[in-house]
């Protein structure tokens, strides 16, 4: 903006430049006349050379820095060595001639004939310097200068304020729309500043009111969905207590009560108001006995279809990691689980346990079957079979959740690899 207004002060200040060099010209050429008229009018026509050098003498010091000289038809000069030249032999003719040699300006007057209608009989030139090309008054500068930075401190601070009245409203919206985007629901936007960004910011907030109204709607039918779900499997827990007494009715009963509290687990936090993770202690768990627990009863389930689960793990001690045992079973469950669904029977299915180079451990799932059908892993939550797809995706935010990753690669044996890297915590 100031160099805006710097541009707009030399659009006038440069014009005001040149203009007021064309009126002192002008103002010294005038001078000039006026004082070859006022010695010409001084001194007769038929005075003598001598008498006239006598009066150029007092004209000059009381007209510093004006010369005088007197040109005679026969070629006679008093007050310059020079001789009579073409501007002398125009004036002569009756014409008022006006030049500017080097930094002077030269007035050539015919003098007033001694009869009307004759001839002149004597030419007056008058020169000085020219004060237009000499440097302007201190004062005049002076006040140009005060002019010009008066502009400009104007024009910044109109500039500046223009600039604010912009940018401060920009920069709180953008800093409410970081919250909205970093999970705050409560972040709405206050309309300031310029219309367009005064209805911006209304947008933005019907926008935000809508996103939170979907999410609650999501919430609520979600937890719906879940307490229908609790019906049948309370039935199914009833079934099951009737069963005879063995490891087989043990098992499915332990799966069973998983399956209660996963739906409590899931209809709590779809009813917490606001869908936010609850300030304490970061819960934690050991990987390696979480996987051998479920490696345990998942064995069974590959052995009834035919398919063999090895695991390997570490024997050098527990490996924390910051998720709660139940979040990491579901990690766990939905990884093998999908391998054991996507693979033909007799298939091997590997689950490993191992160090990376940096502070986090990996659990690694691999399977022989036919790998990913397009030869590329599948996209976060989608399923190229008949599953929802969503397993995949759960254990992603968990793993994601506690600052690791998800990765879904080709296996070394030949089909699909699931590896989970999370981060080790302390004991």
């Amino acid at each position: 903006m100031a160099l805006t207004t710097v541009a707009v002060v030399l659009v006038f200040l440069v014009p005001l430049l040149l203009l007021l060099r064309t009126v002192r010209h002008d103002a010294a050429v005038q001078d000039l006349v006026i004082a070859a008229t006022t010695f010409d009018s001084a001194v007769t026509p038929d005075a003598p050379p001598g008498e006239i050098r006598s009066a150029i003498g007092r004209f000059e010091d009381g007209h510093p820095g004006v010369s005088i000289a007197v040109f005679w038809p026969d070629g006679t000069a008093v007050g310059t060595d020079e001789a009579a030249d073409r501007r002398v032999a125009e004036a002569f003719g009756g014409e008022r001639v006006v030049t500017t040699v080097g930094h002077r300006i030269i007035v050539d007057l015919p003098g007033d004939p001694a009869d009307d209608g004759g001839a002149a009989p004597r030419v007056v030139r008058a020169s000085a310097a020219d004060d237009a090309t000499a440097p302007a008054p201190r004062r005049i500068l002076v006040v140009l200068a005060l002019s010009t930075g008066f502009a400009i401190l104007v024009g910044g601070a109109t500039g500046l304020l223009a600039a604010r009245s912009i940018a401060t409203p920009t920069v709180r919206l953008t800093r409410t729309a970081r919250r909205l985007g970093g999970g705050d629901l409560t972040a709405r936007a206050t309309p300031e500043g310029p219309p367009e960004l005064r209805d911006l910011a209304t947008t933005f907030n019907r926008l935000a009111d809508e996103v939170d109204r979907l999410l609650a709607r999501e919430r609520e039918s979600g937890a719906d969905l879940a307490h229908r779900l609790r019906t049948p499997v309370t039935a199914l827990h009833l079934e099951v207590e009737a069963l005879p007494d063995s490891p087989a009715t043990h098992r499915l009963a332990e799966r069973v009560d998983r399956l209660e509290r996963t739906l409590t687990d899931v209809i709590l936090d779809l009813r917490h108001a606001s869908g936010q993770p609850v300030a304490g202690t970061a819960a934690s768990c050991d990987l390696c006995t979480v996987v051998a627990d479920r490696i345990a009863d998942w064995s069974d389930v590959a052995r009834d279809g035919d398919r063999s689960l090895t695991v390997a793990i570490g024997p050098d001690g527990a490996r924390r990691v910051a998720v709660d045992a139940e979040d990491l079973e579901a990690v766990v469950d939905a990884l093998v689980s999908n391998a054991l669904h996507h693979t033909p029977p007799g298939t091997p299915v590997q689950v490993a346990v191992a160090d990376t180079a940096g502070a986090a451990v990996e659990l690694v799932v691999d399977d022989a079957g036919p790998g990913f059908p397009t030869g590329t892993p599948p996209r976060r939550g989608v399923s190229p079979g008949e599953s929802t797809g969503l397993g995949l995706d759960i254990a992603r935010r968990t793993v994601e959740r506690t600052g690791g990753a998800l990765h879904l690669e080709r296996a070394p044996i030949g089909g699909a690899r699931a590896r989970a890297t999370l981060p080790v915590v302390d004991g």
